[in-house]
């Protein structure tokens, strides 16, 4: 075998990295699931240590010694295995790490990144510590990859960062699994610290033919056993994974904890145990040790709930270094070299602590076998071949995975690099380990506690102390336990459901007899019966007054003059308070006060609204709500169907729009404007003669010294006048831009649709100056960078139009990632636009991680060319006012073009908001629109083209969603809705409402309106919806003060906003399938959370709006790829809350991906925006929608499996 970890550099050679050697993996480096894992390691050193010697070490090791860890990991083109690719010399600019440090002006102590979350009153107990996500955050770099295919292109094995405290050092290592695990870790890590005292490390051993082979066995004979690593049948995989599915459905939400246990807690239950083994027969004279004691005392913490005995398989990775004799433990092998214990037994909560220890001991013992090891190795080598995962558990019962490497790191001494005076101070504290990788776990969570009634309302943690919890004691408020102090949780919600039950079935009795219905043992009725009685007359009596009232209203209303009730009617609906006053004329006096139940009469006859807010809000503002109408559900039925088909849909038939009560006739714009955009598709071209006449867009065969594939140039002929948005595109030469062949009619089409659709929305340039430049060939804001982005997201957009515009857009893709790469470090406006346009390309096509380094590369030249993120006192700012008319066009729309969308980029992504708004004055706004006089310090500006007064709207709409984004993303561990006060959020509401209100004149009726204004009303909704939707889960009480209605609180005002949400879905989707947006989107995230997130008896009406939601990704996939994935975790979110089975989610998709077959990788699209806006206000990891849509196949097959007539379910806890 090549010995990898040869070194033809040893001098650190600057020779250019012509050739790479290439050495495969072995299949102990490989088995699934650890050729994916990425073993993430924390050092905690009580030391301040220094980079630079650290980083020169690091890098002599690998250059002289380690070689392999400056290698790339990639799959063999042709078998697909894993390769090294390890460069002959390394150059000075190859990247042998990625190394990174930040220093923190703190002690460790004061930072609390480690601070105990618990502390146990005695010294023997545990303390609790902040789990790992939360050391993740404090000391991982954020750009890192989570897995190793998630690493970006030519990224290096070794990730390391180092976190600065004034006192102490955490040194953060990022390596695959499959490069070393935990023992070959610590051996380069030793060997690293070795270098700083000046040893050389010894000679790193290399597998030869033949070494750590395994076994020869048959697979038959490798199929055998119970509780073993084994190889599976297809069907025995899915009966084990059959059995996790209850229980991750149950238990949505993943806990990572950090436990300290005391030492003297730990020993004191070692010695007892070992006391009681040796009486024990079945003990063999074993030696508990202190793993078998932890892992005893959380198997047991674990199932403290399971009544019955349950058959579960316990496993381990054991080391095998010193245990084969192929390998002896001084060799210095870094790579994987494991076995695995495995014990197979029942548990319950009534298991004794010493059975599971002993159970833990003795397969620990059997693992260490030389037979068992080479059994072991003989398995590995077999799933490798086959492709299969490792996972030990029989069908249908439950696992645990223990894993302890301490004796690995007991030797770890970092001291050789401290800083001070780099001492070699052998009795320096040694390092303490933190690693993300759990102690245990188990498939079955450990169940929640009882909860003390203000703590449940507030969502906050109570330590369950009788009669009073602390924290009611340090707040003085009134403390009330939902159950007894011997009750259990369980056992109280039985109670509280009986009572209930006895309730409904005494109630029910009331109703269904005449007779009264008294106490057997009183004769009197009783308190439920009485009050239910009572409250039955007294709505009787209230409900025929309401009738009275109404008729008598109608007919007071009838009755005045006509110009007086025209007046009333006005009056009643300017006035905000439904439930309130209302003035009112009586006997012809106008000055009267009409009853509280005369508003709800009038409210009755108006729109439907669910709350009094709403119909205000409907009332007084009528721009930004609109009344809606009743939809038949008949009808939305066959607007959610999924065509199977990728082609357009037929346009839908008249009658059938006007028998669901709406009015979908097209306005004479938006009419030519679809014409316009059929005729400009080459398969609709027609020549002078009237004959069609199509442009061959074939691929055809690529020239020698090209990466882009060639197109044949058959162009049409010249389109009728006013085809095109702008006549200057007949001018069009598009090769004088891009390497990409294209006809320029086509390319003209391309440019001219995405100018009418998705530029009006949120335009990263100036269009007028772009086709000045790009006609005439000028470059003031064109280039050859900017052209092939907007070509890219352009051809992407018209895939809806015109299928054979997808290999275009591969091929722009290329041209534009290849000028990416010479143009990022040269800031300029042409540059920011570019990058704007090409990381949001990359976005919807599921290339994130390019994608979100164009975005943040595109942020940070804007905001070192004082586009954004600058104080308007910066003299930057200053110096803006000083420049020509014409570059003020130009630089503002670029300016607050990629400072909305990246903006609108937050709500959805974890990053960073913009502090500061563009200083530049907003494209094509008035004067009479800006705020304070602002326009008045800039010259005149000319007119604008291709810009319309609803892009300066959707501009400082979005300014006032990064102030609140700055508000609500400030890393703070308190909820939202404890630390924000109700009059930010409303000053904030009103401030959008102001914005809105200057559309007045253009309310949208009916959706009868172009694409691009309901998506302006939309994202006002989508920012109302995030601003009050952390305030919907808390007590309705505080309320916004501004508004008359009684009930205007947070909850009632978002659900007003998810309703017109779902109306502005409706209208796009009937009015605008052909051409829909990609920023439709946020619709779907903040309405699909929000359907969901409703109570089940709202479901039946919420039902067909999620499946509008599903509709409209199945048409967005037609030209963005991210769909499927979006689509398949809205459908995982609604099986996992039981709303939809997983047999229609599985047909759901099925259809939707038949839409998308031109795709050429849609499997590998990686979308990780929140697709739970819920969850992601707590655990924003697990609200990714590529996380969710990881459990979808399980979910579906689950559910598939259940409904089978052979199928056997057992009980939760394996009760016979």
């Amino acid at each position: 075998m090549t010995d990898i970890n040869s070194s033809s550099a040893s001098d650190g050679s600057t020779a250019s990295a012509k050739s790479v050697r290439v050495v495969p993996l072995s299949f102990r480096d490989i088995w699934k699931p650890i050729d994916n894992i990425r073993n993430l390691m924390f050092f905690i050193v009580p030391q301040v240590l220094d980079d630079v010697v650290l980083k020169d070490a690091l890098e002599e090791l690998i250059k002289n010694h380690l070689p392999v860890l400056g290698a790339r990991i990639h799959p063999n083109e042709k078998t697909g295995q894993l390769e090294y690719h390890i460069p002959v010399a390394f150059d000075q600019t190859y990247e042998l790490f990625r190394w990174s440090s930040v220093s923190i002006a703190t002690t460790f102590e004061e930072a609390s990144d480690l601070k105990p979350t618990s502390i146990g009153e005695k010294e023997s107990s545990i303390t609790c510590y902040p789990p790992i996500p939360e050391l993740e955050a404090a000391w991982e770099p954020s750009g890192w990859p989570l897995e190793r295919k998630y690493d970006e292109d030519d990224c290096p094995l070794l990730l390391v960062h180092l976190t600065h405290y004034t006192d102490m050092t955490v040194i953060t290592i990022n390596i695959p699994h499959a490069v070393a695990d935990n023992s070959g870790l610590a051996i380069i890590v030793k060997a690293w610290m070795n270098l700083i005292r000046g040893i050389k490390p010894p000679p790193f051993f290399e597998a030869t033919d033949g070494f750590l082979e395994g076994a020869k066995m048959k697979r038959k004979e490798l199929h055998k056993g119970k509780g073993v690593l084994r190889l599976m049948t297809k069907r025995e995989k899915i009966q084990v994974k059959m059995g996790f599915i209850p229980e991750m459905i149950r238990h949505k939400k993943e806990e990572r904890r950090t436990l300290l246990l005391a030492r003297t807690l730990v020993e004191k239950l070692q010695n007892d145990m070992n006391r009681q083994a040796a009486e024990t027969k079945d003990a063999g004279g074993i030696a508990i040790t202190k793993n078998d004691v932890i892992v005893a005392l959380l198997l047991k913490l674990s199932n403290l709930h399971r009544k019955s005995p349950r058959m579960v398989t316990l496993s381990a990775p054991v080391d095998i270094r010193g245990r084969h004799t192929d390998l002896a433990k001084s060799e210095h092998y870094i790579h994987n070299a494991l076995s695995f214990s495995t014990a197979r037994f029942p548990i319950s909560k009534n298991t004794p602590l010493l059975e599971i220890a002993i159970q833990s001991r003795l397969a620990i013992n059997r693992a260490t076998e030389q037979s068992s090891i080479d059994r072991s190795l003989a398995v590995l080598r077999e799933m490798v071949k086959s492709g299969i995962s490792e996972h030990i558990c029989e069908p249908f019962e439950i696992s645990y995975a223990t894993t302890n490497w301490s004796a690995a790191w007991t030797d770890i001494d970092f001291s050789p690099a401290r800083k001070s005076d780099m001492e070699r101070d052998s009795n320096a504290p040694k390092a303490e380990l933190v690693t993300p990788e759990p102690t245990l776990s188990p498939v079955w969570k450990v169940p929640n506690g009882v909860l003390q009634t203000p703590h449940r309302q507030r969502k906050v943690k109570c330590d369950g102390q009788r009669p009073i919890c602390s924290r009611c004691i340090k707040s003085g408020q009134r403390c009330e336990y939902d159950t007894a102090p011997t009750e259990s949780r369980t056992n109280a919600l039985k109670r509280k459901q009986g009572e209930l039950e006895t309730q409904v079935a005494d109630l029910q009795r009331l109703l269904t007899s005449s007779v009264p219905i008294n106490t057997a043992d009183s004769g009197q009725p009783s308190h439920a019966l009485s009050s239910y009685r009572s409250a039955t007359s007294s709505g009787t009596d209230r409900l025929g007054q309401q009738l009275s009232e109404h008729r008598e209203l109608v007919h007071y209303l009838r009755n005045l003059p006509e110009d007086e009730s025209i007046e009333l009617l006005r009056r009643i609906r300017a006035v905000p308070d439904i439930d309130g006053y209302l003035a009112s004329a009586e006997g012809g006096a106008a000055h009267a006060m009409l009853r509280p139940s005369d508003l709800r009469a009038l409210r009755s006859t108006g729109p439907p609204a669910d709350s009094g807010i709403e119909f205000e809000l409907m009332a007084r503002h009528q721009a930004v709500y609109l009344k809606i109408k009743p939809v038949n559900p008949s009808f939305l039925e066959r607007v959610v169907e999924i065509p199977a088909s990728a082609s357009r849909s037929p346009p839908r038939p008249a009658a059938e729009a006007l028998s669901s009560g709406y009015s979908y006739a097209m306005s004479n714009e938006e009419d030519e404007r679809r014409k316009r955009a059929r005729m400009r598709s080459p398969l609709h071209v027609s020549n002078v003669a009237g004959t069609s006449s199509a442009p061959n867009l074939a691929t055809s065969r690529p020239s020698a010294n090209s990466s882009v594939p060639r197109l044949a140039r058959k162009s049409p002929s010249p389109p009728p006048r006013g085809e095109y948005c702008d006549e200057r595109l007949r001018q069009l030469q598009i090769d004088y831009w891009t390497r990409v062949p294209l006809a320029d009619e086509f390319a003209a089409a391309v440019l001219s649709a995405y100018l009418e659709n998705d530029h009006l929305i949120l335009g990263a340039f100036d269009a007028d100056v772009l086709l000045d430049d790009l006609v005439n060939f000028r470059l003031r804001l064109c280039s050859s960078f900017l052209v092939n982005a907007l070509m890219l997201a352009a051809c992407q957009a018209y895939i809806a139009i015109d299928r054979r515009a997808a290999p275009l857009a591969v091929c722009f893709f290329k041209e534009a990632e290849s000028l990416y790469r010479g143009e990022a470090a040269v800031d300029s406006i042409s540059n920011v636009a570019a990058m704007t346009l090409f990381g949001t390309a990359c976005e919807v096509a599921g290339r994130d991680s390019l994608g979100q380094e164009l975005l943040s590369s595109s942020r940070h030249m804007a905001e070192r060319l004082g586009l954004f993120g600058i104080p308007p006192d910066d003299p930057r700012a200053v110096a803006f006012r000083n420049k020509p008319p014409e570059w003020i066009k130009i630089a503002s729309h670029t300016a607050w073009g990629t400072f909305t969308f990246i903006t609108l980029f937050n709500y959805f992504f974890p990053i960073e908001p913009i502090r500061y708004p563009p200083t530049l004055p907003v494209p094509g706004e008035k004067p009479s629109n800006a705020s304070s006089g602002a326009l008045s310090l800039w010259p005149p500006q000319p007119p604008l083209r291709h810009t319309t007064k609803y892009f300066s709207t959707l501009c400082r709409l979005w300014a006032i969603g990064a102030e609140i984004a700055l508000v609500y993303r400030n890393d703070s561990k308190v909820p939202i809705a404890e630390r924000v006060s109700l009059a930010f959020v409303e000053a904030k509401y009103r401030g959008m409402m102001d914005w809105m209100e200057q559309l007045k004149e253009d309310l949208v009726r009916d959706g009868n309106c172009p694409l691009h204004v309901l998506i302006l009303y939309a994202h006002f909704h989508v920012i109302v919806s995030c601003l009050f939707q952390p305030f919907t889960q808390s007590s309705p009480a505080g309320r916004l003060r501004s508004f008359r209605s009684p009930d205007s609180h947070p909850r009632a005002i978002y659900a007003a906003s998810v309703n017109q949400l779902k109306q502005l879905m409706l209208w796009s989707n009937l009015r605008h399938r052909e051409n829909m947006s990609i920023f439709t989107n946020p619709i779907f995230l903040v309405l699909v959370s929000a359907l969901l997130a409703s109570d089940e008896r709202s479901w039946s009406s919420h039902r067909l709006y999620f499946l509008l939601c599903i509709r409209c990704c199945a048409d967005l996939y037609v030209p963005y790829p991210i769909f499927s994935g979006l689509a398949q975790a809205f459908l995982t979110m609604a099986m996992q809350r039981s709303a939809i089975s997983g047999h229609e989610a599985s047909m759901l998709l099925a259809r939707l991906k038949q839409r998308g077959l031109h795709h050429t990788a849609a499997d590998k699209a990686i979308i990780t925006c929140y697709s739970d806006l819920g969850l992601a206000n707590t655990a924003p990891e697990n609200a990714r929608a590529h996380n969710i849509g990881r459990l979808f196949e399980d979910l579906s097959a689950f559910d598939e499996f259940t409904k089978n007539d052979d199928y056997f379910l057992l009980d939760e806890a394996g009760d016979s």
